[in-house]
């Protein structure tokens, strides 16, 4: 997750993938600058709101057809579920992983002009645009991205298939209250 992460972040700040190697490095310093006038943890936050957005529709619509006459309460808790999934993301931590990715592939010069264009007002219009962009881009790419998520997805719909057969199991499932009612 932690990898997608900053897959993402790096395509979001439009990295030049350029090596630096021949030219020298920026400082953490440089790269620190750069990320605040990119307002790269806002931004980071948000790409984790979509994304907790997303699990949670997915993780209603699995659920849903799991067991399609659940309550609301028990609705609610698979959805409280899909929340907690993107609850942890060390968001401090990913911003330093940053640091030394930026200085191996953008050499000090080149970020040096990035910063100067972001900082800049077509270079903050842009960046004032850039949320509800990613808004966008979450709602078209939402169904893509439940499908890469693979893993956290199975581990989520082990703990989902666990909640759906202790409510049954303890008869709090629609179906069975109707049945029990019947009786």
């Amino acid at each position: 997750m932690r990898r997608m992460l900053i897959a993402l972040m790096s395509l979001l700040f439009l990295v030049p993938f350029t090596s630096a190697q021949s030219q020298e490095s920026p400082s953490t310093d440089d790269v620190q600058k750069y990320l605040q006038v990119m307002r790269a943890e806002r931004q980071l936050q948000t790409m984790i709101q979509i994304m907790t957005k997303s699990a949670r529709q997915g993780a209603r619509q699995t659920f849903l057809q799991k067991m399609p006459d659940a309550t609301p309460e028990q609705i609610a808790d698979v959805e409280s579920l899909a929340e907690g999934l993107f609850a942890d993301v060390p968001i401090n931590d990913i911003m330093l992983d940053l640091i030394p990715v930026y200085q191996k592939h953008i050499s000090k010069a080149d970020l040096q002009a990035l910063t100067q264009f972001f900082s800049s007002p077509t270079g903050q219009r842009f960046l004032n645009e850039q949320p509800k962009m990613m808004q966008e881009m979450g709602e078209v790419s939402s169904v893509r991205m439940q499908q890469r998520l693979g893993g956290v997805m199975e581990k989520f719909d082990t703990k989902l298939t666990e909640m759906v057969e202790k409510w049954k199991a303890q008869g709090l499932d629609k179906t069975s209250s109707e049945t029990s009612k019947k009786k």
